[in-house]
């Protein structure tokens, strides 16, 4: 081979990065490259194209047990992963369909560790889940039910808080988005958790069920619904809905502007005592050593509040609000590296 095509093969080989700079095209590992390739944007064909060539080089168990553990660590969140739910969901898939399903099955009750509840609900509703692993998503989710039941009654007669998961939190409601439709989710867990002899009266134990432990979870949506604003526990409202809900929690108008006299009721249920109360609770979480949740949040999640257009429109408790969550974002991920060292 002349010096000349070694160099054209070679330059074929590289590409560059969004800021420049010269890189490779691809590594010597195919699962090195799906790695890469993981971020938000992926579409599926081309997933599928990198799973398969890393499939095969997989000839051993412990390379075809690295791309299940991929999966996971594509979803994990909390500074352990990527964050990212819909990659995740599909290689799960893509397991099932060249692994079997028996694997993915031995290891789906880990998903809510990695991610949260609703995972195992959004692989439930999915189209193209196989069978065999809803059957298994049903069981899981009934058997935490039934446990944070079984831990709620003796926490009760002990006269101890309870240690409770956040499966009811998450569980389908009747009429809601997973059970609408031919899902019918709520009904399914229903009818497996209380039988299908009596349908109405299976739906009423399952809503009894769910409604008695988010009362213990102090869920904060089931607060915000039911009026109770000033019950919220901001030290332990989740990072992306205490994000998502900012300006309701901090009782400010979506539009406009805060004036001083203002500051302390907020402008959008200013003459609501529960919403005031909520903004005062907040405040409060804010400037203390506990603070607020931040860690399950991507920068960008933060940053993109603060520039630009809407960045002009931060009222001084919400800019404290983005500096909070950043704090603790970043305590986070120093925490994560320090354990990974």
């Amino acid at each position: 081979m002349s010096a000349f095509t070694a160099a054209m093969d070679l330059l074929d080989s590289r590409t560059v990065t969004t800021n420049g700079d010269a890189c490779l095209k691809k590594t010597s590992s195919s699962l090195l490259d799906l790695f890469f390739k993981l971020v938000r944007g992926l579409d599926a064909e081309e997933l599928a194209s990198l799973f398969s060539a890393a499939v095969t080089e997989a000839t051993r168990p412990e390379a075809k047990a690295d791309l299940i553990v991929l999966a996971f660590q594509t979803r994990a969140t909390r500074g352990h992963g990527k964050g990212e739910k819909d990659l995740a969901y599909h290689l799960l898939k893509l397991c099932a369909k060249e692994f079997g399903e028996e694997p993915v099955a031995a290891v789906l009750g880990l998903l809510p560790l990695y991610g949260y509840w609703k995972d195992l609900v959004h692989l439930l509703a999915s189209d193209d889940w196989p069978r065999a692993l809803a059957d298994k998503i049903e069981e899981l989710l009934c058997e935490q039910l039934l446990a944070d039941e079984a831990e709620l009654a003796a926490a009760t007669a002990e006269k101890r808080t309870p240690s409770l998961s956040l499966v009811a939190k998450y569980a389908p409601r009747e009429g809601m988005k997973f059970d609408k439709g031919p899902l019918r989710l709520a009904k399914r867990l229903a009818q497996r958790l209380f039988g299908s002899a009596n349908p109405a009266a299976s739906a009423r134990k399952y809503r009894k069920l769910c409604s008695s432990l988010n009362s213990q979870l102090c869920t904060t949506e089931v607060l915000m619904a039911a009026g109770r604003w000033e019950e919220i526990r901001f030290a332990r409202v989740a990072s992306l809905c205490l994000q998502r809900h900012r300006k309701a929690f901090l009782n400010e108008a979506l539009k406009g502007v805060l004036t001083p006299a203002q500051d302390g009721t907020g402008n959008r249920h200013p003459d609501d005592p529960a919403r005031v109360a909520a903004r005062l609770h907040l405040r409060e979480a804010i400037v203390s050593k506990k603070g607020v949740q931040g860690k399950a949040l991507m920068p960008h999640e933060i940053v993109q509040h603060c520039m630009g257009g809407e960045g002009r429109s931060l009222s001084t408790l919400e800019a404290d609000l983005m500096n909070a969550q950043w704090a603790s974002l970043r305590a986070g991920t120093l925490e994560a590296m320090r354990k990974a060292a």
